[in-house]
């Protein structure tokens, strides 16, 4: 089984196509979507995390159809985007719990010690809208690895992100990208060559399918 295959899929916003009769598949590992802004790497993601929707074809996730089984496919995956999409007066732990209530699951031990190990622990009180951009991405970072996902999106990913924290990032992918899907847009040619990540040129996506 493929574990993400986009199928025939036409993507466009009112009456621009993006993508038309997209055809790729995803296996298991770390992956980069890269090209110049405004090719359609965002929309990619967006697409597979449910956030946008198909005008056509259709989108299977470990074997399940995103259009006829949401609620499954959206609990095997998680979506960090390059910007936090949350409520300015939300606090981290609010948005922790909100991630993790939606997985059906407890935060549990590994994410208490992820807050201490970025050490944002102490921030776990404060409204989003007082943090800085680093803190914000540090929270929606971890809210990604709640549930232990099996595909994790990300936009930008070290965006925002002092040393350590890009160590664990680079170091948690390495680890687990045998047995996990990592998909990630990004412009840091030294963060591929780090993750080993296999690079996808959205300009290539309309000829060919992508394995």
């Amino acid at each position: 089984m493929i574990p993400v295959q986009i199928n025939n899929v036409t993507i466009s916003y009112g009456y621009k196509v993006i993508f038309e009769n997209l055809n790729v598949n995803f296996e298991t590992g770390c992956h980069a979507l890269i090209g110049p802004n405004g090719s359609g790497k965002s929309t990619i993601l967006k697409a597979l995390a449910g956030i946008n929707s198909v005008q056509k074809g259709s989108i299977s996730i470990f074997g399940h159809s995103l259009s006829d089984e949401p609620v499954t496919v959206k609990r095997s995956l998680s979506y960090m985007p390059d910007t936090p999409i949350v409520y300015p007066f939300m606090r981290g732990r609010e948005l922790l719990e909100v991630v993790a209530q939606a997985k059906k699951v407890a935060p549990g031990t590994f994410v208490n010690e992820l807050l201490e190990s970025l050490q944002i622990d102490v921030f776990s009180e404060t409204a989003f809208s007082e943090m800085s951009f680093g803190t914000q991405r540090k929270f929606t970072l971890v809210a990604a690895l709640i549930g232990d996902p099996e595909l994790i999106l990300m936009d930008e990913p070290i965006n925002g992100l002092d040393k350590n924290c890009k160590e664990f990032f680079v170091d948690y992918i390495n680890q687990h990208k045998d047995s996990k899907v990592f998909l990630f847009a990004s412009h840091s040619e030294d963060l591929c060559d780090l993750l080993g990540a296999e690079k996808h040129d959205i300009s290539n996506f309309q000829e060919s399918t992508v394995n």
